[in-house]
């Protein structure tokens, strides 16, 4: 075994911290690899990995100096990990440079060159070691021995240059790449690191053909290429380092910005509805499990739709700007403001407040917006309507509070400027409404309606026409009445449906059953009033059945059409150019403006059953029902008295010179072949 003096040290020393480093950043690669599965780290750790079995074989080789067999196979393993580099070189250009299709090109065959001569190197290296290795490291002593670990074979230097090449190419390429600014992210300390490698290889390469057969070797070789590797490990440390440390400064710049975008409302800068959802998810569990209470304020702007459309949507967007800076200041501290739809705000109260003090609040807010907005010159004056829930008592999920709060605006919006108080009962009516709009949904698609029909006659009983009435065969209790589930239909949107199905079913009775006979009559919705494809729809689908439009009477209802008269007059006017006889139904019931009657081309006016039901007993609506006879006839109407019962009511109206009644003193609405069978073979008969 060779003297201690022998040794040297120093080469020993410093390939083994060299092959430290390359541990630490070998190690420290797999763990980002491990949190990012980056595909541009696993390439730098694949380059590390060669780097380090390349210093490790260095160092091990020079202990296990004296074991001839070991020693060869790790000098081999140190010079083909040099092989390895073009390749990884190759693949690092293509994943962090926007390369042009030439550039592609040329890199594609770089990389296959690069790994066929890593193929050759191997097999050659397997078959024939000391073409690589050079001469036997087995010798009497170190000193001897020594120099064959570095030896400059001519594959060892055809070797070196390849990888002094790919070095240079992928240098230059970065380089360029880094001044054109085509690199995907900051890479100029790996380009520090690459030509620090570059500089630390041709030195080596130096010494390898000038003095690895001197004798002076051991005694001046210093392990270059290993010295320039753990350079390019620990400036390239740096530099990922700082690209992923600006990475996560983007990824925490674009995760504040998601979260203000997610959270926030971009016109009056209040949290939204998202913030609000999730807020819920996170108070309910803890006051739950503390058995505290929060208060929420639900606000609701009333008629902010009516405001849109008659001074823009820009003068909205001020009202709600303004609106929500007057209620933020509400509440105390600790209370937070949402806007969770368009109109609609939410006052969180996160501490316990009494409902005492509760309504005090909403009495505060309400009062608070007696003053009017001021903006642009202008004044406007706004209400609003507000619901009052305690949660976890009144929802304990953030659905449930929701379902729960807009069932109390909707009660509370219907008088406007108020609040109310969320209870059992609210909740309870309205899942009774949202069950029975379920139920009449699923009777739409089975078909479960039928038509009746109620005869409007003379006074000595004999028709003239017949109404046409809904009926719902659904034995459901929850449904109601006609004048329960029709209200019901018309809210849940689902009216136009029930329109055709009736139109449907009429003139498939009025051509089949009654063989147009008699005529008959049907109700207009709101829908249809205002609808300019109706007009036509009708009267091709009249035409189509053969029936003429003088057999059918179409009834407005006075409020239907009153509401919806700018929109509804020109459709009234072609419906009676097409030959179609114009009803007003429940008429004087909201004792409107009587001015329209003489601009519309009107038929029939229906006298509302109010009147008729008050009579005799009260002068009052026997004066007022008097003076709307008159009228009509003055105007030309044939005047048809609603809800006659009894003898008295029908002897009245048949004073005044009223033309037709309609009521159970005569008939009650029936199906369709009753009607037939009391009027149309009696009739017949006589």
């Amino acid at each position: 075994m060779p003297g201690t003096g022998a040794i040297p040290y120093t080469y020993l020393s410093l390939s083994q911290l060299f092959t430290g480093i390359a541990l630490f950043g070998f190690v420290r690669l797999i763990y980002i690899y491990h949190k990012t599965r980056d595909r541009l780290i696993l390439t730098h750790t694949l380059i590390n990995a060669s780097f380090f079995i390349y210093m490790l074989s260095d160092s091990i080789s020079l202990i296990m100096l004296l074991n001839d067999n070991y020693c060869e196979h790790l000098v081999l393993t140190r010079k083909l990990m040099l092989t390895a580099f073009p390749a990884a070189a190759a693949i690092l250009v293509h994943q962090s440079i926007a390369l042009s299709p030439l550039m592609k090109r040329i890199n594609i065959f770089l990389l296959g060159a690069a790994g066929l001569l890593f193929a050759v190197f191997t097999a050659i290296g397997l078959i024939s070691p000391g073409l690589i290795t050079g001469a036997s490291s087995a010798a009497d002593n170190f000193v001897e021995a020594a120099p064959a670990l570095h030896q400059a074979t001519p594959l060892f230097l055809f070797m070196i240059s390849t990888v002094t090449f790919y070095l240079f190419y992928t240098a230059g390429v970065f380089s360029y790449a880094a001044a054109a600014g085509i690199t995907h992210t900051d890479q100029k300390k790996f380009i520090y690191s690459l030509y620090t490698l570059v500089y630390f290889a041709l030195t080596g390469m130096f010494i390898l053909l000038f003095f690895s057969s001197s004798s002076f070797f051991l005694s001046s070789y210093y392990p270059h290429t290993s010295a320039g590797m753990a350079a390019f490990i620990i400036i390239n440390s740096f530099g990922l380092t700082d690209i992923y440390m600006d990475n996560a400064r983007q990824l925490e710049k674009v995760k504040i910005n998601y979260e203000k975008n997610l959270y926030s409302d971009r016109l009056t800068g209040l949290n939204n509805r998202g913030k609000f959802l999730a807020d819920m998810k996170r108070l309910l569990p803890a006051l739950q499990e503390k058995n505290e209470t929060s208060t929420l304020f639900f606000l609701d702007i009333d008629n902010f739709q009516d405001i849109n459309e008659s001074f823009g949507e820009h003068t909205g967007d001020e009202l709600l700007k303004a609106f929500s800076r007057r209620i933020s200041g509400r509440g105390g501290r600790g209370a937070e403001l949402y806007r969770i739809g368009g109109d609609d705000f939410v006052l969180l109260i996160r501490h316990y407040i009494s409902a005492q003090d509760a309504v005090s609040l909403a009495n505060e807010i309400i009062a608070s917006l007696r003053n009017p907005f001021l903006f642009s010159g202008m004044s406007y004056m706004v209400t609003s309507s507000i619901a009052i829930m305690h949660i976890p008592r009144d929802g304990d999920t953030p659905d449930r509070i929701l379902q729960n709060a807009y069932s109390v605006l909707r009660q509370a919006k219907r008088h406007k400027n108020t609040y109310l108080e969320f209870n059992s009962g609210t909740l309870h009516s309205s899942s009774e409404r949202i069950r029975a709009v379920n139920i009449l949904r699923s009777s739409i698609a089975e078909d479960r309606f039928a038509l009746h029909y109620q005869a409007i006659v003379d006074s000595s009983g004999k028709p003239f026409y017949a109404e046409t009435l809904l009926r719902c065969t659904n034995p459901d209790p929850s449904i109601g009445g006609p004048g329960s589930f029709i209200p019901l239909l018309e809210k849940a949107g689902l009216m136009k449906e029930v329109d055709n199905m009736v139109l449907r079913k009429a003139f498939y009775d009025l051509e089949m059953r009654l063989k147009k006979r008699i005529g008959i009559s049907i109700n207009l919705s709101s829908s249809q009033l205002v609808d300019p494809e109706y007009c036509v729809f009708i009267s091709d689908f009249a035409a189509q059945h053969g029936i003429s439009t003088e057999l059918i009477v179409l009834e407005v209802v006075e409020n239907t059409l009153i509401e919806n008269l700018t929109a509804g007059r020109d459709n009234i006017r072609t419906l009676k150019e097409m030959g179609f006889r114009i009803a007003i139904d429940d008429f004087g019931k909201g004792f409107s403006s009587l001015s329209y009657l003489s601009e519309l081309p009107v038929d029939i006016l229906k006298l509302d059953m109010d009147f008729t039901r008050s009579i005799p007993g009260d002068p009052r609506n026997a004066q007022i029902s008097e003076h709307i006879v008159r009228l009509a006839h003055s105007l030309g109407l044939t005047v048809v008295i609603e809800g006659v019962e009894h003898q008295e009511q029908l002897d009245f109206f048949n004073r005044l010179g009223c033309d037709h009644f309609q009521g159970y003193l005569f008939s009650r609405p029936l199906p369709i072949q009753d009607f037939i069978g009391k009027y149309l073979i009696a009739s017949s008969e006589n």
